[in-house]
């Protein structure tokens, strides 16, 4: 059994290295041999997320908000079936599939997700990316954005009684203007 460390800047691939051994045998008779051995190099998946951009940043129940941010592969090696999901009982929808996200490359994420229930006094929301390596092993990254989801939406008879409202609001300013035209003139 042998420890080795690989370089931080090697490919994750498998290298080959020769191998001399010398040894003896019960009667002291030497002997040498060579052979061929591969060492898989595995590198670590690192990435990074640009700080997420969120318009509007509260919506009520039923709107949608936009939420935009990149992935920057900051590592050696390709990340695989790169998708990205928000997991909060008060957002639904939003989920973007990225595939194949390179070392050194970058994926855009342009999500819309529409508002569920009113949020509670934390308001956050978790932003969730999860892919697979070249071996198939999947992995996840969480991460918490603020995004306010308030009550209901407004709806037909609320919303005529609103219109209604502007309406008498409107009518009461143009008889308070013609009333007081007199007084300043």
């Amino acid at each position: 059994s042998i420890e080795m460390t690989a370089k931080a800047d090697l490919s994750q691939k498998p290298y080959q290295i020769d191998v001399s051994m010398e040894y003896e045998d019960e009667d002291y008779t030497a002997y040498t041999s060579t052979a061929d051995v591969s060492i898989p190099i595995l590198q670590e998946a690192r990435f990074e997320l640009s700080t997420p951009e969120i318009l509007p940043e509260s919506i009520s129940v039923g709107n949608e908000a936009n939420v935009m941010l990149s992935i920057y592969n900051v590592g050696k090696v390709t990340l695989y079936n790169t998708k990205v999901y928000f997991k909060d009982d008060t957002v639904t929808g939003g989920e973007v599939f990225l595939g194949k996200v390179d070392a050194g490359a970058t994926g855009s994420v342009d999500a819309l997700v529409t508002g569920a229930a009113a949020s509670t006094e934390d308001d956050k929301v978790t932003i969730v990316v999860e892919y697979e390596d070249e071996a198939g092993k999947k992995s996840t990254y969480e991460q918490e954005i603020t995004l306010t989801v308030t009550g209901e939406e407004m709806m037909g008879d609320d919303m005529m009684q609103l219109e209604d409202m502007a309406m008498d609001m409107e009518e009461a300013g143009k008889q308070l203007a013609r009333a007081t035209r007199g007084y300043y003139t």
